[in-house]
């Protein structure tokens, strides 16, 4: 049976409550610091350290009411923001924190205690790394759900499934390989454990980079191979190439309009908002709705905290007031890859030179002035752009940016 890691958006296999939380201030209760026969209900509210347990509370009628067991808590509102625990004993909160429900029964069900405390590991790693700050709250939906978790999975029978992959196979959590991770790490768990998933995510990474090069057939294409010996580069400036408009933008920001913070049917088309990671995307709205779609564009955030940073939309999108669309001005026939090539290297200009909510590019100074260095051919004495150099490129770039990351764990 054949054994990989699969990426799921957050979403897709939790969600938040707050039905835990009871109204009553711990000042109006009775307490102790520590469990014994009288107090037995573990208290949880916005902490970094634990287990989020900030004291023990009496099983009286209206905190028996809201106890749980064997959940996930996650603090939503304070320096600790991110951090995740895993409860195996009876609990309540009071403050700053949720429930992480499995929305999966099956899933659910065969998860393990050290299933449990792996996902409490991953999940601090990458919402407490993210959002970590006094005054940062988890969004109910797009802070959450839109953040991808790689887990190891394996084949299976039907009767055993929790998932089915498109060509049909049918999959299940590896709670086997997880144990064998917290296993290996028992001695310096918390920090090896992170290393060990972010060695994986790398390894998941460079090989889709791998899969793309070889799909892209550079390598066996004759024409390519002739036109790179003919390659330099030449400046340009960014204003040459490229304008900032922001035409037909939607002039509310998407927490007010009918959307979905995950894909569906229904809700499919993007919206594009000021943001430096998920492509842009902070949301989706349904395709009746609008009109005004574009594709195939560059975006740029501005202005915001991640003024200047660039992403390729290759499908149908909306984009919102504080994000602009680059037209491509000389009508340049670029694809999917040299996009992306293109878009990496706007973003580190700018997002370099001009970090800072509060920092807006001007559309004469900051964006026109600024130079780019494209590889170029000439074809019977005619100048070119080399579209297949720069989406090369940007595939060995992948690659070597995910193998740099291996090579950091390669001692797990």
């Amino acid at each position: 049976m054949e054994r990989y890691w699969k990426s799921f958006r957050i979403g897709e296999l939790f969600e938040r409550s707050g039905r835990h939380i009871i109204k009553e201030t711990i000042k109006n209760l009775n307490i102790s610091s520590t469990k014994n026969t009288q107090f037995s209900i573990r208290n949880i509210t916005g902490s970094g350290t634990n287990n989020g347990i900030a004291c023990y509370l009496e099983d009286i009628k209206d905190i028996s009411k809201k106890k749980e067991i064997n959940k996930l808590t996650i603090t939503t509102n304070c320096q600790y923001i991110g951090t995740c625990f895993y409860q195996d004993d009876y609990f309540v909160g009071t403050n700053d924190n949720n429930i992480i429900d499995i929305k999966n029964k099956n899933l659910e069900n065969i998860l393990t205690n050290k299933s449990y405390k792996y996902l409490s590991l991953i999940l601090t790693k990458i919402f407490h790394n993210k959002f970590h700050g006094f005054f940062r709250k988890i969004g109910c939906g797009n802070d959450f759900n839109r953040e991808i978790i790689l887990l190891p999975v394996i084949q299976c029978s039907q009767e055993n499934a929790i998932w089915m992959e498109d060509d049909g196979t049918f999959i299940t959590l590896d709670t086997e390989k997880i144990s064998e991770i917290m296993d290996k790490v028992d001695a310096n768990k918390r920090k090896k454990t992170i290393d060990f998933y972010e060695a994986e995510k790398a390894k998941y990474e460079v090989e889709k980079a791998k899969y793309e090069l070889e799909k892209a057939k550079y390598d066996n294409d004759k024409e390519f191979l002739e036109e790179r010996k003919k390659i330099y580069w030449k400046s340009f400036r960014i204003g040459e190439l490229f304008e900032r408009i922001s035409a037909n933008s939607l002039k509310e920001p998407i927490k007010n309009l009918d959307h979905s913070n995950i894909r569906t049917n229904e809700y499919n088309i993007p919206v594009i908002s000021s943001s430096g990671i998920n492509n842009g995307i902070s949301g989706y709205i349904k395709e009746s709705n609008y009109d005004k779609y574009l594709s195939n564009k560059l975006t740029i955030a501005d202005p915001g905290e991640f003024s200047g940073k660039v992403f390729y939309q290759k499908e149908k999108f909306l984009f919102t007031y504080n994000v602009r669309i680059l037209r491509n001005k000389l009508n340049i026939n670029f694809d999917n890859y040299s996009y992306k090539f293109i878009a990496n290297y706007i973003s580190y200009i700018f997002l370099n030179k001009f970090h800072g909510f509060t920092r807006k590019i001007s559309a004469s100074n900051d964006f026109n002035r600024e130079v780019i260095l494209l590889p170029m051919y000439d074809e019977n004495s005619q100048e070119k752009f080399s579209i297949k150099n720069m989406g090369y490129l940007y595939l060995l770039s992948q690659i070597k940016y995910w193998d740099n990351k291996i090579n950091k764990y390669n001692n797990f």
